[in-house]
């Protein structure tokens, strides 16, 4: 019989961003929010890869409020790069790497729960086969 898994004690989301000042600030709020109500311990990690707008300057906005959020900078190096930047970042037990297109659907989606009637952090628990109920 196996030990029974350690619980989980931070959830990582790391977000590769190029040239998104607008829709990332508002889709940190909205998935901060929806861990938040799950219970989730969790950080978020921005790695802006070379943006030319202000999508650092953004993220910088909401990090100075919220420490769970972490913008990482790098010279344009692409999306791999931005990734494997941001897991070495993580802290977390589990690591999500979430593409900006997603980012995006996950932004126009948060109007309510999605049609399965999970949030999209659960649905983000769910496809990291992770199982967490926080302490009562």
């Amino acid at each position: 019989m196996s030990a029974p898994a350690a619980p989980l004690t931070l959830f990582s989301v790391v977000i590769p961003a190029r040239d998104e000042e607008a829709s990332l600030p508002p889709t940190l709020r909205a998935i901060h929010a929806e861990f938040s109500r799950a219970q989730i311990p969790h950080e978020l990690i921005v790695v802006d890869d070379g943006s030319s707008d202000a999508t650092a300057a953004r993220v910088r906005e909401v990090a100075r409020r919220d420490a769970r959020v972490l913008l990482i900078t790098q010279p344009n190096g692409g999306k791999s790069s931005a990734m494997n930047n941001g897991v070495a970042a993580a802290s977390g037990d589990v690591i999500r790497l979430i593409e900006i297109e997603n980012v995006r659907q996950f932004a126009e989606r948060l109007d309510g729960p999605t049609p399965s009637g999970a949030t999209e952090a659960h649905r983000m628990l769910v496809e990291a086969r992770v199982i967490y109920a926080p302490a009562a």
